[in-house]
């Protein structure tokens, strides 16, 4: 073969003519693209090989005249240079390109320090693997096409290169501009790592005013920051001497000109502390004093946590131009007649101080209104309402509370209208049956999507809840709705809702329809008890099973299987003894449950059919405040699992004969519930304990605030809230956007069922 060189590619005579090939390197252990230009190419084959006898084929993916791709996978044992051949089909004749490199594949890490300023020089380490103390290193801004070389650069060992710079040689930026850092052979095989680091404008930056510059401590308090240069990234942090630096949990950047920072002051020693922000370049400011107190004693009942500041009145304590958003405010035991709006993202929480939960009586009126998102309202007694809460928002979460109306007035307990994302749990509602018009429990209409109703009880209303009006795709899970004159649950108009785990005894109707154009609704696992007519779906087409089949345990068995729901009236046999009705159960007017459960849904576990029978009675029954009530459990219910029983003041034990403290007058209905493994029985006495009132001079005082707010420090009382009020509350069946209260507050001792008034059936 007769060859000649030209730009270090050989050709062959008869071959086809190679003028270049890209890239010019191979790198072990990588697959690489390569293209190879010239002409009279002619159905070509390419290979590599060295002089020991090391050969490579590649895969040609294209080819022309003038052009091949070629594709090579190199091995980790590829020796250190390669000749890159091309093969003509016709008659074998061949090109070669001189050796090319090959290398172990390069990798960077980390970048020390990831920043710098601009003007001034930096010394940067570069970490990663498989250097070598030919290699270069240099900073690119792809955007502007820059490209900055070091002043030096330092071979170390193969996993680190020292390279300093000179970043006045670089465009000014507005504040920051980041580079990719690159390594290897500039026009050669190289790798880079990403905006790995920053080259910022140093401006000082300084702190004019902060709002407010002082708290007390053991709270949460969030600092308005005013001042200029601020970059995005800054932190906050409290400085004094001796002692260690408070970090703000949170930094907000608003503008370059505003911050806004957050502190726990929880076990913070009093005095003069200073406040500093820090730029992500690395540069302070100034500081400014900011000083902490130990909070003084208050006698007012509803108490700012995050500002310190107390109150007489809960409107107060919500109007205060320092209460903000993400506040929290305890309201301690008392009666408060108010009619609140709600137009902060607070967290009210009802505290519980020895007399019973905070009570809020409304006169007649609306008791809570939401007009913000993202509240929280938890343990209150709400009474003599209209409507008890009313949400005009999203994302709100409304829990242990109970809801009783004026006589004859209150119409809703919770009403949503056309809002979206709350969650309804755990709340007591009942009574709301006026002598004209409609009275319900809950009540979500025109539009009210993704909403969570969890857990609550809503018995001795017209209705329990009605989703009315395209109100979709809500949740209705493990609600108690009894003796409500209409129906437990009504569905009218809407679709796309899930209705399972619940528990509909003694309505007159149990789960209502209006219109075929109320289907679409998946409805399982739910038990339908007693009530006049168990279902009726008005022609609408639902779906009356678990979307999947599910593990749950019938007479100690484990199962796996679609579920549908109890029905009291079915009778149903079952061969095979799963726990699921060996016949579909029709339902009026329309509806077929081909799942059938023989026995009560609870908890993953059909109840066998046989129930306890639930029975109270109590040593006194009136009397004057405090009055000292015991109750004794008179049940027949064999093998007992649990007791619960409601007070009729807000207040509910587990024990199976509590003995429980009347403290205020009123007449009170008390509700056992017994549970076994064969089921649930509830038994009420309305009206059945009197506390009237003592004589005056031992009357209790009423806590009736009427007068303006005053602005008091909180007492140190409280300091127990601040350490767990901070995260969101949490629920499997709501977004994990809220934050966790105190379980005191939220829990419900036992597992809440139906009420049980009498052993006969309703009238309607």
């Amino acid at each position: 073969m007769i060859s000649c060189s030209i730009f270090g590619i050989v050709l062959g005579a008869g071959a086809g003519t190679i003028t270049d090939v890209q890239p010019r390197f191979a790198v072990r252990g990588t697959e690489i693209t390569y293209t190879v230009t010239g002409d009279s190419f002619d159905d070509p084959s390419v290979k590599m090989n060295d002089t020991q006898g090391f050969e490579l084929n590649g895969t040609v993916i294209s080819w022309g005249q003038n052009k091949i791709e070629a594709l090579f996978s190199f091995p980790s044992d590829t020796p250190e240079e390669l000749t890159l051949w091309v093969i003509n089909g016709t008659g074998g004749e061949e090109g070669r390109v001189d050796p090319i490199p090959v290398y172990d594949p390069i990798g960077i890490d980390q970048i020390i320090p990831e920043s710098g300023t601009w003007g001034e020089g930096i010394e940067i380490t570069i970490v990663g693997s498989h250097f070598s103390d030919d290699m270069g290193a240099w900073l690119f801004n792809e955007g502007l096409n820059e490209l900055l070389t070091p002043v030096s650069l330092d071979y170390i060992n193969q996993g680190q290169l020292g390279a300093s710079f000179d970043l006045s040689g670089t465009s000014e930026p507005e504040y920051w501009r980041d580079y990719s850092v690159f390594v290897g052979y500039m026009d050669g095989y190289n790798t880079s790592l990403s905006d790995a680091f920053r080259v910022y404008q140093y401006r000082p930056h300084s702190i004019d005013s902060i709002d407010p510059n002082g708290g007390n401590t053991g709270i949460e308090v969030f600092i308005d920051i005013t001042g200029s240069h601020f970059l995005n990234g800054a932190s906050g942090k409290l400085v004094r001497p001796s002692y260690y630096d408070i970090l703000a949990f949170n930094t907000t950047y608003v503008s370059e000109n505003e911050l806004e920072c957050g502190f726990y002051l929880e076990d913070v020693a009093p005095g003069e502390w200073q406040l500093e922000v820090l730029n992500p370049d690395g540069q302070s400011s100034n500081a400014v004093t900011f000083t902490i107190t130990e909070p003084q004693e208050s006698s007012e009942p509803v108490h700012n946590l995050n500002t310190g500041i107390s109150y007489s009145t809960i409107q107060g304590a919500l109007n205060a131009p320092e209460t903000l958003g993400g506040h929290t405010i305890i309201v301690d035991s008392g009666v408060y007649y108010e009619s609140l709006s709600i137009g902060k993202s607070v967290f009210l929480i009802g505290n519980d101080t020895g007399s019973g939960k905070p009570v809020i009586r409304a006169e007649g009126l609306t008791a809570v209104t939401l007009n913000a998102n993202g509240i929280l309202f938890s343990g209150f007694i709400l009474e003599d309402t209209d409507t008890g809460i009313n949400v005009l928002s999203d994302y709100n979460t409304i829990s242990n509370n109970s809801l009783t109306p004026r006589t004859n007035v209150g119409v809703y307990g919770i009403q949503i209208i056309g809002h979206h994302h709350n969650n309804i749990i755990q709340n007591t509602i009942s009574g709301y049956n006026p002598s004209g018009g409609t009275g319900y429990a809950l009540f979500l209409s025109l539009g009210s999507t993704y909403n969570v109703i969890e857990g609550n009880i809503g018995n001795d209303n017209k209705r329990g809840i009605l989703l009315y009006s395209s109100s979709n795709s809500n949740i209705i899970a493990n609600n108690f709705f009894a003796r409500n004159i209409w129906d437990g649950i009504c569905i009218w108009d809407s679709t796309n809702n899930t209705v399972y785990g619940n528990t509909l005894n003694s309505n007159n109707v149990g789960l209502k329809f209006w219109y075929a154009t109320s289907g679409g609704n998946r409805i399982y696992q739910n038990n339908l008890i007693n009530n006049s007519v168990n279902a009726d779906t008005a022609d609408s087409v639902n779906t009356w099973h678990s979307p999947e089949p599910v593990s749950y345990s019938y007479r100690g068995i484990a199962f796996t299987n679609y579920t549908g729901n109890y029905w009291s009236d079915a009778d149903a046999p079952d061969e095979n003894g799963d726990g699921i009705g060996d016949i579909p159960h029709s339902i009026p007017s329309i509806g077929l449950d081909s799942y059938p459960l023989v026995g009560p849904w609870d908890e993953n576990q059909i109840l066998p059919s046989v129930r306890p029978f639930a029975q109270f009675s109590a040593n006194i029954t009136s009397g004057n405040p405090p009055l000292a009530v015991q109750f004794l459990d008179e049940s027949d219910c064999i093998d007992p699992l649990s007791w619960y029983w409601d007070f009729g003041d807000g207040n509910t034990s587990t024990e199976p004969s509590p003995l429980h403290v009347y403290p205020s007058v009123g007449t009170y209905s008390v509700a056992l519930r017994v549970a076994n493994a064969s089921g649930i029985d509830w038994e009420n006495k309305t009206n059945y304990i009197a506390v009237t009132p003592a004589t005056p001079a031992n009357q209790p005082p009423v806590l009736d605030y009427i007068g303006p707010r005053t602005r008091r420090k909180v007492s140190s009382s409280l300091s127990p809230w601040t350490a767990t009020i901070r995260t969101r509350i949490r629920s499997t069946l709501m977004p994990p956007t809220f934050r966790k209260v105190p379980s005191s507050l939220l829990k419900t001792s036992g597992s809440p069922g139906l009420r049980r008034s009498d052993r006969t059936a309703p009238t309607s």
